[in-house]
C-alpha cells in the first residue's frame, strides 16, 4: 500500500533437540504514501517447542504488534496489539494424536484485525479468545484426518457471530479437515 521498505529479523536456537527458541519481528512504515499521520508498525513474537519423552508435543507463543497514529480515541497516539497461544499435543500412537490449543487475540484498536461496529457511530477491534480440542489421524507421513471441537468468545459488545438469525458474541464449531502435503522438488 506504499512505496516504503520494511525490515526484520528471525532468530531460532535449538537449546537441544527436544527444545527450540524462535524470535522473529519485523518494522516499516504500514501508511499509504503522503498521509499526514505516518503509521509505522513494528510486529514481533516469540515461540518456544518443547518435546516430553517424544509423546508431548507443547508450543507457547506470544505476538506483539505497536503502530504509531492509530488509537481509536486519539488518532495521534500509538496502539498495541497482542496474541498469545498454548497448544498441548499428546502423541499416544505413531499415526494418531489428541491437541488442546488455548489462543487469545487482544487488538482493541483494530490495527491489525480491523474495527467492527459496536453502535451507530462506535467502533471496536478485536478481543477474542479460542478454545480448541482436537484428534488427528495420519494415514501416511504426508496426509492427515482432524476433527475438532471449538469454541470462539469475543467481548460482549462485539456481537460478530450469528446464530439463528440471532447475533451473539460466542460461536462454537465442530471442524473437521484433511489434507495432503504435495511436494515436487525442483533441480
Amino acid at each position: 500500500n506504499n512505496s516504503a521498505k520494511s525490515i526484520g529479523a528471525f532468530f531460532s536456537y535449538n537449546f537441544s533437540p527436544n527444545t527450540t527458541l524462535t524470535y522473529t519481528n519485523l518494522y516499516g512504515r504500514e501508511s499509504v504514501d503522503n498521509e499526514a499521520l505516518e503509521q509505522f508498525r513494528l510486529c514481533q513474537n516469540i515461540y518456544l517447542n518443547q518435546t516430553f519423552a517424544d509423546k508431548i508435543i507443547m508450543t507457547l507463543g506470544f505476538d506483539h504488534g505497536w503502530q504509531s497514529n492509530s488509537d481509536i480515541s486519539d488518532p495521534e497516539k500509538a496502539a498495541t496489539m497482542y496474541a498469545g497461544v498454548v497448544v498441548l499435543r499428546y502423541q499416544f500412537k505413531p499415526k494418531t494424536s489428541v491437541t488442546a490449543r488455548y489462543e487469545i487475540f487482544h487488538d482493541p484498536n483494530g490495527f491489525r484485525g480491523g474495527l467492527n461496529p459496536i453502535g451507530p457511530t462506535e467502533f471496536a477491534g478485536y478481543e477474542l479468545d479460542a478454545y480448541t480440542l482436537g484428534c488427528e489421524y495420519r494415514p501416511t507421513k504426508k496426509s492427515y484426518l482432524r476433527a475438532e471441537i471449538r469454541q470462539t468468545v469475543a467481548q460482549a459488545e462485539l456481537e460478530m457471530f450469528f446464530r439463528n438469525n440471532q447475533s451473539r458474541n460466542t460461536r462454537f464449531e465442530f471442524l473437521v479437515t484433511m489434507g495432503v502435503d504435495i511436494e515436487k522438488i525442483f533441480e
